[in-house]
């Protein structure tokens, strides 16, 4: 349980500073964007400004004190002489420009600075123009007072609101945490129920053996028939080890597939030949189609996978089961089919995952078929029965 909640703990923590990093990067870029928009709205209405005054210089260089162009504290207006001569103004009794700046005015251009008797900081344009006397400079500007009010506002609002949205999204991201864990743990239970229970089968018939050998004296022929069913149960421990190790590989991102150039009829004929004799037992015939054709697979996983099928297969076929592999645009396809019942909608969906349907043997197939850069599927043969496992691979 401890080492649960610190678990949850990390993962919370984790999608904490992740959500902090986001909303971070959310409110500086939507204060950047704001504070742009507001600068343009301000240098537009000074444009505006300059522009009215504009229109009146060929009749007047007088500024009318109009409150739509000059607001004392807030906006202002000059026109200076490029010698730095202060013609008129408007709002201000401060010197905007220096005779400096007036004298290298070729062009429009807008300043940011601060200005005696002005809120905050103000914003200037300077339009050169000329009008009844010759060359003049109109020089307007206006407090950003209003901008850095509703800057500051927008500070506030993320100070509060940013801790608020952040506490919300790492209690549900706690939420997310646990409840997605609680799967994982109870998926992790099942996992290892399964796998001890396969285990104890082998281990029980194992020490069964040994405990009946050492009951009373045997015989060499029952000594040898108790020694070959030990081997046997061995090698069922083997090959459940073995594939829990690759599935464990597999999880961790470490299972890796060695290419090699493969007779694909060869391999087929030789899975077959292996499963012959088990299948005779049952009373189920193979058979089999593959090309003649040489493709790049890891050999012994190949081998591994068709293992698996056949074992499936003949676990639920009646009387047939049929393996049928070509080779496609360098992809490798192999098909298994029985006429066994089949499996309902529900199994059939789970079928890859371990112990669904009784063991690892097609997880194993599925993971190897993923590790050649592919997939497995299965169906059932419709309304007659039966089961088709359809592999396909990448052979380069």
């Amino acid at each position: 349980m401890l080492r649960r909640i610190r678990l949850e703990a990390r993962l919370t923590l984790g999608f904490a500073l992740a959500m902090a990093l986001l909303l971070a990067t959310m409110a500086t870029v939507l204060y950047v964007a704001i504070a742009a928009v507001l600068l343009d709205e301000v240098d537009t209405g000074l444009r505006e400004r300059a522009a009215t005054i504009q229109t009146q210089l060929p009749r007047t260089t007088a500024l009318a004190p109009s409150t739509a162009l000059v607001e004392r504290q807030e906006a202002f207006a000059q026109l200076v002489r490029p010698d730095g001569t202060v013609i008129a103004t408007g709002g201000t009794r401060n010197v905007v420009i220096s005779t400096a700046d007036a004298r290298s005015t070729v062009r429009a251009h807008l300043t940011t600075r601060r200005l005696p008797g002005v809120a905050d900081r103000a914003r200037i344009l300077v339009v050169p123009t000329s009008s009844g006397d010759g060359r003049v400079l109109v020089v307007v500007g206006a407090s950003l007072a209003d901008r850095s009010d509703a800057l500051r506002m927008i500070v506030r609002f993320f100070l509060i609101a940013g801790p608020l949205a952040l506490l919300l999204a790492s209690a549900a991201g706690w939420l997310v945490a646990r409840r997605a864990l609680a799967t994982a743990i109870a998926n992790e239970r099942r996992f290892l129920d399964h796998a001890s229970h396969e285990l104890r089968t082998p281990l029980t018939a194992l020490k069964t053996e040994l405990e009946l050998a050492a009951v009373r004296p045997r015989t060499t022929t029952e000594l040898q028939d108790a020694v070959v069913s030990a081997a046997e149960e061995t090698d069922r421990l083997v090959c459940l080890a073995n594939d829990l190790l690759l599935l464990s590989r597999a999880r961790a991102g470490r299972f890796e597939i060695t290419r090699q150039a493969v007779s694909l009829r060869a391999l087929i004929d030789e899975a077959e030949t292996a499963w012959l004799t088990r299948a005779a037992a049952c009373g189920v015939t193979i058979t089999t189609d593959a090309p003649d054709v040489t493709v790049s697979v890891d050999q012994m996983r190949m081998r591994q996978l068709l293992d698996n099928l056949l074992d499936n297969a003949l676990q639920h076929a009646r009387r047939s089961i049929s393996v049928r592999a070509e080779v496609n645009d360098d992809h490798l396809r192999i098909e298994i089919a029985d006429d066994g019942p089949g499996f309902d909608a529900h199994s059939t969906a789970r079928a890859f995952e371990p112990f669904a349907l009784g063991g690892l043997g097609l997880s194993i197939v599925q993971t190897i078929a993923e590790g050649h850069g592919g997939h497995a599927l299965i169906e059932t043969n419709g309304p007659v029965g039966g089961t088709r496992v359809t592999v396909r691979c990448a052979t380069r």
